[in-house]
């Protein structure tokens, strides 16, 4: 009997050793990675060119740094302010005012949109409820009509990875395809991103007021939200999907009160969230480790099947998906493009066309159109290429730090997350503050006149966004380091996708819009160091008292 519980006290005592390993690897990481973007954000400042994409660099002053500084300072030192607010109040009012900016930019905006992803998948969306599955035929791509403005034949057969989203652009478009809908869809699924940033906090901190009332004021200061209303894409609703599925994950490690399906509710959203933007597997990926760290801690060895249930499931529908749009057309749709060309395409220096290193440069459907659509051919083409420039960058390595360097600068210097760079340039918008602020020389794409316009109208709120971006950054390393190995499942999650968001835009392809779900995330870890001087204040008070 002995013997039995002094095995028992052994394992035990190895699984508590194991999980200190892991969570003091991720929390070094973690913080590490966190004072690295820190360092990053606020010594520079990126903006985005009109039409080109060039993304421009330029140091921070120190008039810009030291104002950061001493808003971090007052923000810590006012943190009371918020405390005896009732967090439903705020809320809704947080919620009214954005609705209000949101619907003055539904109303105001134009809905012509730019010839991108946005707008061929509406338009492939429209054309199959019509009954036009031109985008699945592949024979039907017509290079001379790039980029897919005038004719989406192939489009989906090329990049069937969006045929998630559009199957739900498709549910949408039966009921409208104004696109001022599908604006003001954008402003409900932010509100309820906001609102799920709330409830998640209240889980974790168990009604926390303080914390909650921080990360709503945080979420909805943080404009790149309001901006991407205009953003039509699958980002959005798979940012709202993703983090409902956190939720769902966290209750079922946290609340004992959880339902029984619970954990169907977390994998299905998550499955779900793939579908719209695949990029949210980095998501399943880090609550997964949550999962596995939670079950290493308190022996619930059940739990280490989430995400593999997930990932199987998600492959699973990818199946479903495409069987289904092969059954309805007829059609046998193609493998698509290999998605290594984007590695290899991530791995390109900056190029002449003016754009950042490792940036879309339109190398991934020029190899594929260059093999004849041959899957094999091009990965074996895409392979090649990686070994040339990995070979480049060993024999090379101070281009190498200098390309990695301006890879990720780019990618994560820019505080608007290109938010209002995307949104619709073919025409004006009704108001002249709007003007100002999206269209002020963007006609021209003379580099002075690009220059004079960010100066005049997109200066204060680059400005703002980047003061936002540095103090949310701040705050989140701050409860890292305060915190350590008894960091919350949530913060251990998004510190995690914020790491694994990094290393895969390292070697992916990259851009400043493709990181802005990062912060969102890190949101609620700001806030909770606020909560934890508060405890340690009202801790302090208690003791003195007794």
């Amino acid at each position: 009997m002995e013997n039995k519980l002094q095995s028992k006290v052994e394992k035990k005592s190895k699984a508590d050793h194991l999980y200190l390993i892991l969570k003091g690897a991720i929390v070094t990481l973690g913080f590490a990675v966190l004072m690295l973007l820190v360092l990053t954000t606020l010594l520079r400042r990126e903006f985005i060119a009109a039409y080109s994409e060039w993304p421009y660099v330029h140091k921070n002053s120190f008039r810009f740094i030291l104002c950061a500084l001493v808003t971090i300072v007052i923000i810590v030192m006012g943190r009371k302010l918020l405390k005896n607010i009732d967090p439903r109040r705020a809320f809704l009012i947080f919620a009214g005012a954005f609705l209000v900016a949101g619907l003055f930019l539904v109303i105001n905006m134009p809905t012509k949109l730019n010839e991108a992803d946005q707008l061929f998948t509406l338009k492939a969306a429209n054309q199959m409820n019509h009954g036009n599955f031109i985008s699945l035929q592949l024979d039907k791509f017509h290079p001379s009509v790039l980029p897919f403005e005038k004719n989406l034949g192939g489009y989906l057969a090329i990049y069937p990875f969006q045929l998630g989203y559009v199957t739900y652009l498709r549910l949408l478009e039966c009921f409208t395809t104004n696109i001022r809908f599908f604006y003001l869809l954008n402003v409900l699924i932010f509100l309820l991103i906001n609102y799920l940033l709330y409830r998640i906090v209240k889980l974790v901190t168990q009604n926390n007021g303080l914390v909650m009332n921080w990360t709503l004021l945080l979420s909805f200061a943080f404009l790149p939200e309001l901006f991407f209303v205009l953003f039509i894409y699958g980002n959005i609703p798979g940012l709202c999907a993703c983090l409902a599925a956190v939720y769902f994950g966290l209750k079922l490690i946290m609340d004992d009160s959880h339902g029984r399906f619970t954990w169907l509710w977390c994998v299905l959203l998550f499955v779900f969230a793939y579908q719209l933007k695949s990029n949210y597997q980095i998501a399943v990926l880090a609550l997964g480790i949550v999962f596995v760290l939670h079950a290493i801690k308190h022996r619930r060895y059940k739990l280490i099947a989430m995400p593999l249930i997930t990932f199987a499931l998600m492959l699973g529908s990818n199946k479903l998906v495409t069987a289904a749009y092969e059954a309805e057309s007829g059609l046998h749709l193609s493998k698509g493009l290999p998605m290594i060309t984007y590695v290899a395409m991530g791995l390109e220096p900056q190029n002449d066309r003016g754009r950042g290193a490792g940036w879309y440069d339109g190398y991934t459907l020029n190899v594929y159109l260059a093999n004849h659509f041959d899957s094999k051919k091009t990965t074996q083409a895409a392979k090649a290429k990686i070994k040339d420039e990995l070979k480049y960058y060993s024999n090379n390595p101070h281009e190498a730090g200098q390309f990695f360097k301006d890879k990720f600068v780019s990618t994560w210097s820019d505080p608007t997350f290109e938010s209002v760079w995307i949104a619709p340039y073919f025409a004006r918008p009704r108001t002249a503050i709007l003007n100002n602020i999206y269209y002020g020389n963007r006609y021209s794409i003379k580099h002075p006149k690009i220059v004079k316009w960010y100066q005049k109208s997109m200066k204060p709120i680059s400005a703002w966004c980047n003061i936002v971006v540095v103090t949310i950054l701040v705050l989140a390393a701050g409860f890292v380091l305060y915190k350590k190995t008894k960091l919350n499942p949530y913060a251990t999650f998004a510190i995690l996708y914020l790491m694994g968001g990094m290393a895969f835009h390292l070697m992916w392809e990259t851009k400043s819009q493709y990181v802005f779900q990062y912060i969102v995330c890190l949101i609620p870890v700001a806030a909770m160091l606020l909560g934890e001087f508060d405890n340690s204040e009202s801790n302090n008070v208690a003791k003195k008292e007794k």
